[in-house]
């Protein structure tokens, strides 16, 4: 949608913000719509897979850290798309030196710098830097095993390089994605499986029935 929008704009055929079926902007406006909320329904479907995953053996707050992420995104483009509505039907006007266009361009981005200090203090809570310490995957012990601080502190700093460049590489995210998939074929697998063994325990039943009543 970024590359036709760009090419759309160099021929002066996109029309940003304005809602004439004679632009580009209105159509993609649309199919940008259709697909954030297809990918919402795709994220609900597989947050109910995996809602018990995620909150045991330990809690990683899934609900608050898919409204941050997704409040970001969706909040903040559909309260645009709301905006351009309102200056097509004439609810923003020109103001001053400013036009209806720099007026709406102007309140979205108000908007959205108040909106992300409070997505900001929300982010603090539900990615907690606590979640990628040690203490939090797995209670404390007290015995011989048990480091000291300065240990516990020179582990943790020894790893951040690492988790710094391995943050800048795909290879995790394609690791995860391969290791679904797998999961998913091998969930389909058992799952037919069972279906078959189903079917052989229903006829099994249904010959030993008959048998039964031609012996009576």
């Amino acid at each position: 949608m970024t590359i036709l929008a760009a090419i759309l704009e160099i021929f002066d055929f996109y029309g940003e913000g304005v809602l004439d079926w004679g632009k580009g902007y209105i159509y993609i406006a649309v199919v940008t719509n259709f697909s954030q909320m297809w990918a919402l329904y795709c994220l609900v479907k597989f947050f109910n897979a995996t809602k018990e995953d995620l909150r045991s053996p330990v809690n990683w707050h899934p609900v608050g850290k898919f409204l941050c992420i997704k409040g970001v995104v969706f909040f903040t483009w559909w309260q645009g798309l709301a905006i351009v509505i309102l200056q097509d039907q004439g609810f923003i006007k020109d103001i001053g030196t400013w036009n209806a266009d720099e007026v709406a361009k102007g309140l979205q981005d108000y908007l959205v710098c108040l909106e992300m200090l409070l997505f900001a203090v929300a982010h603090s809570y539900t990615f907690t830097h606590q979640e990628y310490s040690g203490t939090h995957h797995q209670p404390a012990t007290v015995g011989d095993d048990e480091c000291d601080n300065d240990d516990i502190a020179q582990m943790r700093c020894s790893h951040c390089p690492r988790a710094l460049w391995m943050s800048t590489l795909p290879d995790g995210t394609l690791s995860d994605i391969r290791r679904m998939i797998s999961g998913a074929i091998q969930a389909k697998q058992y799952s037919d499986e069972d279906t078959v063994s189903d079917s052989d325990i229903d006829g099994d039943i249904s010959i030993g029935e008959k048998d039964v009543d031609t012996q009576i």
